[in-house]
């Protein structure tokens, strides 16, 4: 059985998070509406561990904008085979609407990327960005001797976190 180091883990799996390296950088972004639950991959663009808020892109005409922004919550999964392991991170999903803000993640695309949103000034206007501001997540840890699986809430300035069966 896997040991859960309780008082690590959340560092742990923000700090890789951050690194943005394999499945760490496109997680699943889940998402549910009225009309069901849908997921999609999404391209993590900035991690921000001291306000929990992980922030990616979508176009304002997609059909992700439009459930986020009826949302009340959103999930991201992230599945990591290599370090066996499995992270969902559950939110508020909230739009990044501040244009500076707005501009300045315009300019770390490379024009490839901003013609998915249209040409000009359009793909501009297309443009969107969201964060999800974490407020609880859920980590399994897998081993052939055994599963271990623990459940963290932001409470009181910190993550307290407690283990749950796998």
């Amino acid at each position: 059985m896997q040991k859960l180091e309780l008082d690590v883990l959340p560092q742990r799996l923000w700090q890789r998070l951050q690194e943005g390296r394999g499945p760490w950088r496109t997680p699943v972004l889940a998402t549910a509406s009225d009309h069901g639950g849908d997921a999609r991959t999404v391209v993590v663009r900035e991690v921000d561990i001291a306000r929990r808020r992980v922030v990616f892109f979508t176009n304002r005409d997609s059909r992700k904008q439009e459930q986020l922004a009826t949302g009340r919550e959103a999930c991201l999964l992230v599945f990591d085979a290599a370090a066996g392991m499995q992270w969902r991170l559950y939110g508020e999903p909230l739009e990044i609407r501040e244009a500076e803000s707005l501009d300045e993640f315009w300019q770390t695309l490379a024009a490839a990327q901003r013609s998915h949103y249209g040409k000009g000034e359009a793909g501009r206007a297309n443009f969107a960005a969201w964060a999800i501001v974490a407020e609880r997540f859920h980590v399994l840890l897998l081993n052939e001797r055994g599963n271990a699986a623990a459940e963290f809430a932001w409470q009181d300035g910190r993550w307290h976190g407690r283990p749950v069966p796998a």
